[in-house]
């Protein structure tokens, strides 16, 4: 018996992740994983790190984190919908992670970009620990044809203008 190449899990490597500003990230990991729904996927990120103070110029304290998978070689395709599920813990605060955090993906030129925003509800005064473990719903062999975001189609084929 064969399996289905989107019920298989695959994880990403030779991409970047960094703070636009206010914080350094320690590691991260992203990948697919296989849903509960047959031939669906759900992409994955792990990441943890350390939250800085909000620059002064940043009223809202929102954080912003890049993704860059430009680099990865890979053929599958991914595109993004629905809100973001997971946990992300700051200090010692738990939250629900659609309810603190947004995200934006495209491709520009030659780039595949992920951008993550955190929207903390409490003021930091100090540097804190993070750490997230967030899905989104993949739904590029399936899903709704509304998808809001098309995201990674993750080969080394150059977008044409």
């Amino acid at each position: 018996m064969s399996v289905n190449v989107n019920n298989q899990a695959v994880f990403f490597q030779n991409f970047t992740a960094s703070f636009v500003s206010g914080g350094v990230i320690e590691y991260t990991t992203a990948g697919l994983i296989p849903s509960n729904s047959i031939g669906n996927r759900v992409f994955a990120l792990t990441m943890s790190g350390r939250l800085r103070r909000p620059l002064p110029g940043n009223v809202k304290g929102r954080y912003e984190i890049l993704l860059d998978f430009s680099k990865v070689d890979s053929s599958y395709q991914i595109r993004l919908e629905q809100p973001i599920d997971g946990q992300l813990s700051i200090g010692r605060k738990m939250y629900n992670a659609n309810s603190v955090m947004e995200y934006d993906a495209r491709e520009v030129s030659t780039k595949r970009l992920l951008r993550l925003f955190i929207n903390p509800r409490d003021v930091m005064v100090r540097e804190k620990r993070f750490y997230m473990n967030i899905q989104i719903n993949d739904s590029a062999c399936g899903g709704t044809s509304n998808s809001q975001y098309i995201f990674l189609t993750m080969n080394t084929v150059k977008i044409q203008k």
